[in-house]
């Protein structure tokens, strides 16, 4: 299955290097990788970039969101990016989110 990207943002600063060493460690099988960066530097942009290139692998992904509460910020990121091929987990979920 190829994932077509839905928005158009492209990667600025420093994320395009961060978001080709993220995807060099996962195709060589890294087991662990940290990006470091303060709140709103642009980490989840280079996750989902990565995540993108993983699923156009035919590989799964799964995006672990550290609090509850950045949930409905970070579904609407990765809704923007991939559209409806994604779907939301937590523990507060009681309703689908489309």
């Amino acid at each position: 299955m190829d994932f077509k990207l839905v928005s158009d943002y492209q990667p600025q600063g420093d994320q395009p290097q961060a978001i080709e060493q993220m995807v060099r460690g996962l195709n060589e099988g890294a087991a662990h990788q940290v990006l470091l960066g303060v709140t709103g530097s642009g980490k989840t942009a280079v996750y989902l970039a990565a995540m993108k290139t993983v699923l156009d692998q035919g590989r799964s992904a799964i995006l672990l969101v550290p609090e509850i509460g950045l949930t409905p910020a970070v579904a609407a990121d990765v809704h923007d990016r991939f559209g409806g091929e994604v779907a939301i987990l937590h523990s507060w979920l009681f309703e689908a989110i489309p």
